[in-house]
């Protein structure tokens, strides 16, 4: 009897351990940090209140972007019937250089 048990045990065990494993890879699959991976960004108000619709975003001043590597960056919001707030930048950006000669050579 006592080595019957041990195998069902063993086996109970082993069936427990395989279920953890999978439920350990579902819930990191869906953690957000995976869908962040995955090309989506969280968007949070300036009081860290998580914003799900263009609705509350537009209700903001203001909203935080995290980014997957935990990066965060503000961006100004505005709907689009209203004209984007824009800057002017203290310094122009200048056009690449490029080569004084216009043959460019052969690739090949």
């Amino acid at each position: 009897h006592s080595i019957g048990l041990k195998r069902a045990a063993g086996a109970m065990m082993n069936d427990k351990t395989q279920r953890l494993s999978y439920a350990g890879k579902m819930l990191q699959s869906l953690s957000y940090q995976s869908v962040l991976k995955r090309g989506y960004v969280v968007v949070s108000d300036e009081n860290g209140n998580l914003l799900s619709s263009a609705d509350q975003a537009r209700k903001q001043q203001n909203v935080i972007l995290e980014f997957k590597d935990s990066e965060k960056l503000t961006a100004i919001i505005h709907s689009n019937d209203e004209k984007p707030i824009v800057k002017k930048q203290k310094k122009p950006i200048s056009a690449p250089k490029t080569s004084k000669t216009k043959d460019q050579g052969q690739l090949f």
